[in-house]
């Protein structure tokens, strides 16, 4: 904090690794569990704090590993969210991917 003081910027979320194309991560990712959703302000999504590597406007969640198999079916889901992504996946298809944020940009 500006205060110099620690606190669990995640606490309460189901965590995420964010991967750049190449599949590094650089970043990170939580989605709020609904037993912690008793204060309705809070984001359901919440991501690291942006940096030269990490650009949420620039990142789509799952792109190095959903890159080749949008190739080969010639087709690209874009989703909301990391769980929706998830459960894409484990219904079998593997071209989803997520935008970090509500918009989808220019870069993405």
């Amino acid at each position: 904090t500006d205060n110099n003081s620690v606190y669990d910027r995640f606490r309460g979320r189901v965590m995420f690794a964010i991967r750049s194309a190449s599949g590094k991560v650089v970043a990170f990712g939580g989605r709020l569990l609904a037993s912690n959703n008793t204060n309705k302000s809070l984001p359901k999504y919440l991501n690291s704090p942006e940096t030269p590597l990490f650009k949420k406007g620039e990142m789509l969640f799952n792109l190095d590993l959903a890159k080749r198999p949008a190739r080969e079916a010639n087709v690209a889901v874009v989703m909301e969210g990391y769980m929706d992504v998830v459960s894409t996946a484990q219904s079998g298809i593997d071209y989803a991917v997520a935008t970090l944020g509500t918009a989808i940009t220019p870069e993405h």
